[in-house]
């Protein structure tokens, strides 16, 4: 986090998530999921920039987003950890932030081990922006 007076929104996301992370995940899992998914987008949004994209140009797809950050670097961690972040990603765009608490159908399918683990590599996709947000 940079060292100012304010938080950036992707900063006050993972503020949140951590702080439901302390507590009882499964008690807010919906709650996460949703923080989750916006600090997803701005991720995505702010990986799409560092490549010379607007976030706006809908014919910039993620995944033709993912596809050219693969050919940045091939070490094995530098790629599952796109993988990782790229598959959580997809997941939770699938939700629908209107039934969210009702029929989380992504936790039931996966539980909430898998949402922690999740998080804990969302952390992973953040150190790779700072990375490339330097090199650019």
């Amino acid at each position: 986090m940079e060292t100012s007076s304010y938080f950036t929104l992707s900063e006050q996301l993972q503020i949140a998530i951590k702080t439901l992370q302390k507590g009882n995940i499964e008690k807010y899992s919906d709650v996460a999921l949703h923080l989750c998914k916006k600090l997803c987008r701005l991720y995505i949004n702010e990986l799409k920039d560092l490549m010379g994209h607007s976030s706006y140009n809908l014919d910039y797809s993620d995944q033709k987003l993912f596809h050219d950050l693969h050919s940045i670097d091939d070490s094995s961690e530098y790629i599952a950890t796109l993988e990782i972040f790229a598959e959580f990603a997809n997941e939770l765009e699938k939700i629908d932030e209107n039934s969210i608490s009702e029929n989380n159908q992504i936790l039931e399918k996966y539980g909430t081990e898998w949402l922690k683990k999740s998080i804990d590599d969302m952390s992973l996709i953040s150190d790779y922006i700072e990375t490339l947000r330097k090199k650019a």
